[in-house]
Formats: C-alpha cells, sequence, structure tokens
C-alpha cells in the first residue's frame, strides 16, 4: 500500500504515520521506497519515531534505522520499526520526489 505518493521529500526528520497499514502499535515494517524525480541520486534516512539519534547505517543496508541512496527512477527496500501508535520518522538529503510503499510488516 502506498503511503506516501510522488510528493517532495522531508528534508528534516518528519512523522510518516503508517497506522492506516499497521494500525496503533509496534510493528515492523518493510518499505519500497523510490525515487520518482529525475534529477539524480537522493539518500534517505529511515528510524523509529521517538530515536533522537542520527543513522548512520551506511548505503544500502537495508536495515532498521537506515541511510539509504537510490538513484533516479529506482528503488530500494529496507526495513523500519514504528513506534507504539504506528508511526516512523524520515527524510531526505533534498526535496526530490518520492513513493513509499509498505510491501509487508510484523506486530
Amino acid at each position: 500500500m502506498k503511503v506516501y505518493d510522488n510528493t517532495a521529500a522531508p528534508t528534516s526528520w518528519t512523522d510518516l504515520d503508517l497506522s492506516v497499514v499497521v494500525g496503533k502499535n509496534r510493528a515492523l515494517v518493510f518499505l519500497k521506497v523510490k525515487n520518482t524525480d529525475t534529477r539524480g541520486i537522493e539518500v534517505y534516512w529511515l528510524r523509529t519515531n521517538g530515536e533522537t539519534l542520527d543513522v548512520c547505517n551506511g548505503f544500502g543496508s537495508g536495515c532498521a534505522n537506515s541511510l539509504i541512496q537510490v538513484d533516479k527512477q529506482r528503488i530500494v527496500c529496507a526495513f523500519v520499526e514504528t513506534d507504539s501508535e504506528g508511526v516512523m520518522e524520515w527524510h531526505a538529503e533534498t526535496e526530490d520526489k518520492s513513493d513509499i510503499s509498505v510491501l509487508g510488516y510484523i506486530r
């Protein structure tokens, strides 16, 4: 299910409410992140809502709380944990248009 649709990505930590998919509970979510812009490479950061430390796992790690790099018109899949309300946080390096879809989750 698409939860963020071809819109400019935020460039500072921003909540992304996934509760419409996972409910209001903690879940490990498998995401598909797509850079839909044509400008080039985009870097995304994903983490559990409420985490205060920056994320530095390395490019393409695909782990919860990850930093991922996506070429234009390509996708990457990553795991991230939501908080107890079904919310995660994310941001990107630039405001490239982006899609985020939930492929699956585990409560």
